[in-house]
């Protein structure tokens, strides 16, 4: 790394952090940079996306400071990565911070980016929720797959059916657990449904039986992404008393 890259990945690293204490504010995971809670969530999501991408070309739409990249080449085992993201700035991180032989950061909106070739195997978190187009979006992932290939989106469950004022300034739209898969099953099919559990709401009159009993309904918080089964995470209660990512395992074709 040259001294002009540090300096340049030192001023992006201390932009994120401003932002983290000055306004509690992260729009990208920079690791090092956020909270323990927000480290482990996206760490177990590209831990976990490697049983899909090993020796696959792979995008990851939406790359970011491209860490999530490099963890499914190196760990993953993937072939090779594409990143795409609509920020020139992490892009940028990336190529420096991230730097691989098999991984190249490409600075593109993804609803409009285009390759020569068809990937095996795209790959989107937290990314879906911040797009205008969202129609335009899996649009072009599926142009950018293969036939037979695989669309995997992660994104958080909305406790109504569509939310188009969500709290997080940053996302433009959140759906509900169904309504999500809704969506994405007008251009692919939904093989697999997991969840990331990231919180659970309980009543007055649950932790009383919690504190009494010492047991209650726990849907089961992980870090880790989990098939979803309707007895332990009830429909009903997904983004409403359970607070949870839903990640859907798609197929092109």
């Amino acid at each position: 790394m040259t001294a002009e890259e540090r300096i340049y990945c030192l001023e992006f690293e201390v932009t994120t952090l401003s932002g983290v204490v000055n306004r509690g504010e992260l729009e990208r995971w920079t690791p090092g940079f956020c909270g323990e809670h927000t480290e482990r969530e996206h760490v177990k999501r590209y831990q976990w996306v490697g049983q899909f991408v090993k020796g696959k070309d792979v995008l990851d739409m939406a790359c970011g400071v491209g860490a999530g990249s490099l963890m499914m080449r190196t760990a993953g085992g993937a072939k090779n990565i594409t990143g795409v993201d609509l920020s020139g700035a992490a892009i940028k991180y990336a190529s420096i911070k991230n730097r691989h032989p098999d991984v190249t950061f490409v600075e593109a909106d993804g609803t409009r980016y285009t390759s020569d070739r068809k990937f095996d195997v795209v790959v989107s978190f937290e990314t879906i929720e911040h797009v205008p187009d969202a129609v335009a979006f899996i649009g072009n992932v599926h142009a950018a797959l293969a036939d037979g290939g695989l669309f995997i989106v992660s994104t958080p469950i909305s406790a109504v059916v569509l939310n188009e004022r969500p709290d997080n300034r940053y996302h433009v739209r959140e759906w509900g657990f169904r309504a999500f898969q809704e969506f994405i099953s007008k251009k692919f099919t939904v093989e697999r449904v997991f969840v990331q559990v990231t919180g659970v709401r309980q009543s007055r009159l649950e932790r009383l039986t919690a504190r009494v009993f010492g047991r209650a309904r726990q849907p089961g918080f992980s870090y880790e992404p989990v098939p979803w089964d309707g007895r332990r995470h009830p429909v009903d209660d997904m983004g409403r008393k359970i607070s949870a990512y839903q990640i859907l395992v798609c197929r092109k074709g």
